[in-house]
């Protein structure tokens, strides 16, 4: 039998593979995410008629190649071709296509595959399937989760692979405001509400700080008198209302004159006792003792020995020879004073002692007040701590039992959370700061600012409230380089944050919250203070609810790293103020806990970010230095950013983002993760076996499936609402017919010639 007609016989055979291949190919041109085959052909053995023989030098002869007689050809290999196909926008939120390698993961039951198809569907139960076949597409599911760091509920991918959920319809529980943030800017060319500081002590000009010790004072102390008194101490200040000066007595003049900054006996850091060493006592003003606290007071009087009106001094104990010096019988409560040549006492009118003054024993240093329940009596102070407001310092009395002398120390903020600097005995810091100083504050902020923004904010029922932050420009402090270490210029901006009504007014019994940015020349925030407010306890039971009372302590937050009081681990956790939200009149943000008698109630807290860092975490992008409050010469633009609570939602769609997470769009404006796509990386793509339905199982050639989230691992990203054609060119495969068809015809010529080989060779018989 002719050899070329067996050959010809295989070269049928692969031809019409070659066909059925091409075939398939055409067929698929629309199946979504089809990869196109290519067939490969290798030629069969061959039978050799004469072996290959060397040259041979000695003979001589040269080298013979070899003959050999192929016997046909064979199918080498069918590769399948994992370029991608052209994407086609569909505008199905379930459809999805991979830009790049990768596959995505579906299951059959127990039988995990893969696929580019991403014309997907959801089933009754909202799994995410494929389309005809009901193949369930795996991926990460999210899953709420509480921050143990915050304490807020953040979403957490899964680790493990799990079929893909989209619940629509999935009802989302209203969550209540924690944090505002801002994402803006204050001009600096602004005039501050104080032109210099020279202007801070009393008066129209008078702005109460949060950081500065004029906001605090369980007893408060004003030095006030339209008439100077006619005569003082050395060093002796004394507070002109009329002219809003302060005013020195001069020994050498024997005058008061102007105090200015700088001067030994200066208030603002002067001295706390008199000529003679006796401490000088800080007392409130009224109109009707203006004679007791036109200055300083001084209590010498022990009650031994009591005056009578028009004694000598000498007569008393200690004796008094000094004009202008005070007495006080602890028995009766009578005041006297001396004469104004120092030669007798006179009782004051009325004689009771004025209900916020604090009187001193100075035989035993302890501190008296009148007790509000008795009147005439007087009972041990209920604090030692007093403000001078017009050095803007907190004082604390000292008394030294050895020298029988008491003197007014200023307290230092040692703790950066409460003025007085100490600690009660739970170790907790004492606040001194009283819900009055707060509402003053307000109020000088409400009726003069510059700038002011509206958000919504939720209570835990989904309850919407209006909150307003106020802005004011207070002061500018200029550099000193002279300073040590030196400073570099500031500006001083107040807040204060409340809730509005429809028509704007303050509901003050939602809450509120107050505090002071300071920006550098840079235009960027270098410290910031707040009140941190102290929820009250007021009876849950109450048919009314009044405002409620707060203590309230002050917290510096230093965010200049060169600051050389900066502390990463004291200031780096605290944020930037705070808003009580006593939502629970109306709403249900604060909470009830304990039964009946012995209810408590607590109040939330929205937490201020002027820097910007909730913008960036909500967002998912770095943090910008300007992110947050900045002050450059742009205008102002005060407007809320971002707050974090909601009503309560549905989910009505999704989309899908390149990384493969698809999100949930619900009907109150809340985008959450619901799911993440999962892809599979292979080593050998080729190596896959097709197994129908556009999916594809892996192989011992194949390599093992690496799964992870797209954009990853050199996997592709994800585009939504897209599919995936198939890769077939329908030119390259119609050229592929003809060769099929060329190749297939020529080897049945082979075939029909041989035939008549064979005829010929039996008729030679015939």
């Amino acid at each position: 039998m002719l050899r070329s007609l067996y050959s010809a016989v295989s070269g049928v055979k692969a031809h019409q593979t070659y066909l059925d291949v091409t075939g398939n190919n055409i067929a698929n041109v629309n199946t979504v995410g089809f990869k196109r085959d290519v067939i490969q052909f290798r030629d069969m053995v061959y039978q050799t008629v004469k072996g290959a023989s060397a040259p041979n030098a000695s003979i001589p002869i040269g080298g013979i190649n070899p003959a050999q007689v192929g016997l046909g050809v064979k199918l080498g290999s069918i590769e399948t071709i994992h370029t991608q196909g052209s994407m086609q926008s569909t505008g199905n939120p379930t459809d999805m296509a991979i830009s790049g390698s990768g596959y995505f993961v579906v299951k059959n039951g127990g039988q995990q595959l893969y696929t580019r198809a991403g014309n997907f569907a959801l089933d009754r139960d909202g799994n995410l399937v494929m389309s005809g076949n009901g193949y369930l597409v795996q991926g990460y599911g999210y899953k709420e989760q509480v921050d143990p760091t915050t304490g807020n509920t953040i979403m957490v991918r899964d680790t493990n692979l799990s079929t893909i959920n989209i619940p629509i319809g999935r009802k989302m529980p209203a969550k209540p405001t924690t944090i505002a943030a801002f994402r803006c800017n204050l001009c600096s060319t602004t005039k501050p509400a104080i032109a210099s500081l020279d202007n801070i002590p009393g008066g129209a000009n008078k702005v109460l700080r949060p950081h500065m010790y004029d906001a605090y004072g369980s007893t408060s102390a004003t030095y006030v008198g339209d008439t100077a008194p006619a005569t003082g101490l050395a060093g002796e200040t004394w507070y002109d209302s009329s002219s809003n000066q302060l005013m020195k007595w001069d020994t050498t003049t024997t005058a008061w004159v102007l105090a200015r900054e700088g001067d030994p006996y200066e208030t603002f850091y002067g001295t706390n006792t008199d000529a003679t060493g006796y401490a000088k006592i800080y007392a409130t003003s009224d109109s009707a003792y203006t004679g007791i606290v036109a200055k300083r007071s001084r209590v010498d009087g022990t009650g031994s020995a009591v005056p009578t009106n028009g004694a000598t001094p000498a007569a008393c104990v200690p004796p008094i020879t000094k004009a202008g010096q005070t007495y006080m019988d602890i028995t009766t409560g009578s005041i006297y004073t001396t004469n104004s040549t120092g030669t007798a006492w006179n009782l004051t009118s009325p004689k009771t002692a004025d209900a916020g003054t604090v009187y001193a024993d100075f035989s035993t240093g302890v501190l008296y007040q009148p007790d509000p329940a008795t009147p005439g009596a007087f009972i041990a102070a209920t604090s030692t701590t007093v403000l001078d407001a017009t050095s803007n310092q907190l004082m604390t009395w000292s008394w030294d039992a050895t020298t029988l002398k008491g003197s007014w120390v200023s307290v230092n903020d040692t703790l950066g959370l409460s003025p007085t600097g100490a600690l009660d005995a739970s170790g907790n810091p004492i606040t001194v700061t009283t819900q009055d100083t707060i509402d003053s504050f307000a109020e000088s902020i409400i009726k003069k600012h510059d700038h002011s923004t509206k958000m919504d904010v939720f209570d835990s029922l989904g309850n919407a409230y209006t909150l307003e932050v106020v802005f004011r420009k207070v002061l500018e402090r200029p550099a000193d380089p002279n300073a040590n270490p030196p400073t570099s210029a500031e500006a001083e901006w107040d807040w204060y944050a409340y809730y509005v009504d429809a028509a704007g007014n303050p509901l003050e019994q939602y809450g509120e919250g107050a505090g002071t940015m300071v920006f550098g020349d840079d235009g960027l925030l270098k410290r910031t203070y707040y009140y941190e407010p102290t929820p009250a306890t007021p009876d849950p039971n109450a048919t009314t609810t009044s405002q409620p009372v707060y203590n309230w302590s002050v917290v510096e937050k230093i965010i200049d790293t060169n600051d050389p009081r900066y502390d990463a681990a004291k200031h780096d956790g605290l944020p930037t103020g705070k808003v009580v939200a006593d939502f629970n009149v109306s709403g249900a943000q604060g909470s009830v806990t304990g039964t009946s008698p012995n209810l408590s109630y607590s109040s939330n807290m929205i937490t201020l970010d002027f820097l910007g860092d909730a913008i960036s975490k909500v967002l998912g992008q770095d943090k910008e230095p300007i992110d947050g409050v900045t002050q450059y010469g742009s205008p102002t633009t005060t407007k809320g950013y971002y707050q974090d609570g909601y009503t309560m939602g549905e989910l009505n769609n999704f989309e899908v983002g390149g990384d493969g997470i698809i999100t949930g769009v619900y009907s109150n404006g809340q985008l959450l993760p619901i799911a993440q796509l999962a892809l599979a990386m292979f080593a050998n793509p080729q190596g896959l076996t097709k197994v129908g339905d556009t999916c594809f199982s892996a192989s011992s050639n194949s390599g093992i499936a690496q799964i992870g989230p797209p954009g990853t691992g050199g996997a592709g990203v994800i585009e939504g609402s897209t599919i995936e054609m198939s890769n077939v060119d329908l030119s390259e495969e119609f050229v592929n017919l003809i060769r099929a068809q060329r190749g297939f015809q020529a080897n049945t010529r082979v075939v029909t010639t041989s035939d008549q080989v064979l005829e010929e060779l039996i008729n030679m018989k015939r």
